[in-house]
């Protein structure tokens, strides 16, 4: 298990938790369609890797049309509004703009 420092841990494991949140919400109350996700029941796993990115280890997100596993993370320390962004096939891009509505490219990809 990760020790964990405050204030810096617990501000940007709330934001992860806050934007994966809302994009599940959106998910669960077909606000969006295309993306399903999973979760096990276990309390959530936070982890942080390598490069600087912080996920939810037991929260999975795929494409309901080819199956295909997208990544959804946020950049450790970001003083962005929405920080949450996806991967899949090496493409980087953000779930939601400034605004805090999905961007079009993530709505394309849905």
């Amino acid at each position: 298990m990760q020790e964990r420092v405050i204030p810096r841990d617990l501000f940007n494991e709330s934001k992860l938790l806050q934007l994966i949140g809302k994009l599940c919400l959106a998910i669960h109350d077909n606000d969006i369609q295309g993306i399903e996700f999973d979760h096990d029941g276990s309390p959530f796993a936070i982890a942080l890797t390598d490069g600087g990115n912080l996920y939810i280890e037991n929260i999975f997100f795929k494409l309901i049309e080819s199956e295909e596993e997208l990544n959804v993370f946020t950049t450790y320390n970001s003083r962005m509004t929405n920080p949450l962004l996806y991967e899949i096939d090496g493409t980087e891009s953000y779930v939601f703009d400034d605004e805090g509505n999905f961007t079009p490219e993530f709505l394309k990809l849905a």
